[in-house]
């Protein structure tokens, strides 16, 4: 895997999460974004692959 990727997907999983922690506290965004992702990935499969099977939107409330 490749560094930019990396860094990429990474950027974009704190971004989400920032965005969203000044209208919930950041432990319920964690444990909504991580039932989110066990409704939806299939085993050992990345969170950037499953935000673009669903989309983003999926992932806010």
């Amino acid at each position: 895997m490749s560094l930019l990727l990396v860094a990429t997907t990474y950027g974009a999983v704190v971004s989400f999460i920032a965005i969203y922690a000044g209208q919930q506290g950041i432990t319920n965004i964690g444990i909504h974004i991580i039932t989110v992702y066990k409704e939806n990935a299939y085993p050992k499969e990345r969170l950037a692959s499953v935000i673009n099977k669903v989309g983003i939107e999926k992932f806010k409330r």
